[in-house]
C-alpha cells in the first residue's frame, strides 16, 4: 500500500535573502511536479499565518498520514518539528529557505530533485530536540521544541525584530531592535542540571542542539547524536 505524504509549505520561505520577497520563492506548480516525479501520494498545505504549520502538523496523526514533508525554510521546519514531537510519524525536509541549518545538519541536499529523492528513499533516523518548558516567565500548555538552538538577550530580540518586520509590523520590528541595542553586558545565572551554576555577564545566552547558527558553523553540538542525551538549563 501506497504511502501517504502531507506537504506543508510556506509560500514566502527564502525571503530573507531579500528582506521582503516581491513574489513566493515556493512555487506549487514545482511541488507538485516533484511528487509526480518520484511518484508519491502528497496533498498539499500551504501556511497562512504564524504557527499554521505547527497547527497542520499536529492534525497529521489523525488524518492517517504516514509522512509529513516540511518545504519551507527553518521557521518552517521548527514550526512542523514541534506539530510531530514525540509522536512516531517521520519529517522529510525540503530546504527553500535562505539558511537552512537543520538540513545542512542532517545532510540533506539543497536540489530540491535530491531532497525530494532522499524522502522516496524513506530512510529515518532519530534525533536530539530542545525543549523550552518557560517563555518570559511563563510556563506554556507544553514545551516549544527547537532543533537548532533557543536563546535570549541580543540574539532573541533581534530575531524578533527580523519576523516583525517580515510581517510588516515596522513600528513593532523597530521597538525590538532598540531593546535589542541595549541588550549588553546582563547578569545572568546559568544552572546546568544539579552539578553547575555559571554567573556571567553576556549580550546574549545561546542553547544549541545543533553546530549551525544562521548557515555559519558555530559549536560541536550534534543534533544526529548516536545516542540519547539530556541536559537541563535554567537561566
Amino acid at each position: 500500500m501506497a504511502l501517504k505524504y502531507k506537504l506543508i509549505y510556506n509560500p514566502k520561505a527564502g525571503t530573507k535573502r531579500h528582506l521582503v520577497s516581491q513574489k513566493p520563492d515556493i512555487s506549487l506548480n514545482l511541488l507538485k511536479y516533484l511528487a509526480k516525479r518520484y511518484e508519491l501520494n502528497v496533498d498539499f498545505f500551504a501556511t497562512q499565518k504564524p504557527n499554521h504549520a505547527t497547527e497542520l502538523a499536529k492534525n497529521s496523526t489523525n488524518e492517517g498520514y504516514d509522512v509529513v514533508i516540511a518545504a519551507g525554510g527553518d521557521g518552517t521546519v521548527g514550526e512542523v518539528a514541534n506539530g510531530l514531537a514525540l509522536t512516531e510519524i517521520p519529517l522529510g525536509i525540503l530546504p527553500f529557505g535562505t539558511f537552512m541549518n537543520v538540513a545542512t545538519m542532517l545532510s540533506i541536499p539543497r536540489d530540491m530533485e535530491q531532497a525530494m529523492l532522499l524522502i522516496k528513499m524513506g530512510k529515518t533516523r532519530k534525533i536530539d530536540l530542545g525543549s523550552v518548558s518557560v517563555i518570559s516567565g511563563e510556563i506554556p500548555e507544553k514545551p516549544y521544541y527547537f532543533l537548532e538552538y533557543a536563546g535570549i538577550g541580543l540574539d532573541a530580540n533581534i530575531q524578533r525584530a527580523v519576523v516583525a518586520y517580515e510581517q510588516r509590523k515596522y513600528v513593532i520590528a523597530l521597538n525590538f531592535l532598540k531593546l535589542a541595542l541595549r541588550s549588553y553586558n546582563w547578569p545572568a545565572t546559568i544552572k546546568i542540571g544539579n552539578e553547575k551554576e555559571i554567573s556571567v555577564k553576556a549580550s546574549l545566552i545561546t542553547v544549541a542542539n545543533g553546530n549551525k547558527n544562521r548557515g555559519k558553523p558555530g559549536n560541536n553540538a550534534q543534533v544526529k547524536t548516536q545516542r540519547p542525551s539530556s541536559y537541563h538549563f535554567h537561566i
